[in-house]
């Protein structure tokens, strides 16, 4: 996050703006005290579904300096292969993307998702903030299940003084 708030800032001040002035907002899965198969269908099966679009993985890989071998390989699986073009997300659901996920390195999970305890998602969360982001755009899980992850972001925003 902290890469992609200099690239956003460094990109403002060429353009001739004040770099504080651009609010930046971080879009991130978040899966808070899911079971195994929920999470893995939460994060990984959703994130195939943002790696295989051309353009738009082929972005978040460059951006984060990722090995876009990793890429080649989700856009040769049979799966997504055949889809010629179609996007994953109209031709699967997100469980029956998870063997596709199994391509993905755990780093790039780790550093793309707020996944464990509502706590510990809420603390990465609050990383985002700290890293600069204004606001987090959160998706992935249901409304149902943000419940606790809520709570846990009230505790860590008043923990800051916020």
């Amino acid at each position: 996050m902290r890469n992609s708030t200099k690239i956003v800032r460094d990109a403002a001040e060429k353009a001739g703006r004040d770099p504080m002035s651009v609010r930046i907002y971080h879009n991130i899965i978040v899966a808070p005290d899911l079971p195994k198969a929920e999470e893995e269908a939460v994060v990984g099966g959703r994130a195939i579904t943002y790696f295989e679009l051309p353009g738009f993985g082929d972005l978040i890989v460059d951006i984060n300096g990722w090995d876009k071998t990793v890429l080649d390989a989700i856009r040769a699986h049979p799966k997504i292969a055949g889809l010629n073009g179609k996007p994953a997300d109209q031709a699967y659901t997100r469980q029956e993307l998870v063997d596709v996920s199994k391509l993905l390195p755990q780093q790039w999970l780790d550093e793309g998702a707020a996944v464990g305890t509502a706590a510990r998602c809420a603390d990465q969360l609050m990383d985002f903030l700290d890293a600069g982001a204004h606001e987090i755009l959160l998706h992935g899980s249901s409304p149902k299940d943000m419940g606790p992850l809520t709570a846990e972001l009230k505790r860590a925003l008043a923990a800051k003084g916020l």
